[in-house]
């Protein structure tokens, strides 16, 4: 007979250098990109604020994993 045992994975509390829920946004162009259809075309201010949530984004992820 064996025994239950659980595995749990060790907690840690993550801190973001930004407003992590807006940068929500960027999935929306994940899935626009992935499945092609009849979007809305983005526009130039939209482009821009994409890819300044992307590049902070990125910034805050190789600062976590060097």
């Amino acid at each position: 007979m064996g025994h239950g045992r659980t595995r749990c994975a060790p907690t840690f509390e993550i801190s973001f250098m930004f407003d992590i829920y807006e940068t929500a946004g960027l999935t929306e162009y994940a899935i626009t990109s992935r499945y092609p259809g009849d979007w809305e075309p983005v526009t130039e201010e939209e482009y821009r604020k994409a890819v300044e949530q992307a590049k902070m984004v990125y910034t805050w992820v190789e600062k976590i994993i060097g």
